[in-house]
């Protein structure tokens, strides 16, 4: 899973689908999701990119897509448009339909 900062956030979320799980480390709710991420990028890696970023080091993207709250995973498109946005702790089950339907948007478009 990749590491997505201020210098690389453009380039990390362009060229492909990307989902990234924007989060802190003080954050209660974000350490119960990483978890559940991890797993979804381990299973659902050949679907999209997964990526993480942590809003405290990397402010740039958080004031960029307007992050409030955490955690929110946000999907991108190729063209690093923003085509869906959960805030809060998903399942495993959740995270996975997000993903499957990001999947049938590239499928539909290839």
């Amino acid at each position: 899973m990749a590491e997505i900062t201020d210098a690389n956030f453009l380039d990390r979320t362009a060229d492909h689908y990307t989902v990234v799980d924007f989060w802190a480390p003080w954050c209660a709710p974000c350490t119960t999701y990483r978890p559940v991420f991890h797993e979804a990028a381990r299973r659902l890696g050949d679907a999209a990119t997964f990526g993480s970023c942590n809003v405290d080091e990397h402010p740039f993207a958080r004031e960029l897509l307007q992050i409030a709250s955490i955690p929110t995973t946000v999907v991108f498109g190729p063209d690093g448009s923003e085509l869906s946005r959960v805030t809060g702790v998903m399942t495993l089950d959740q995270l996975t339909g997000m993903v499957r339907h990001v999947e049938q948007l590239r499928d539909a478009h290839s």
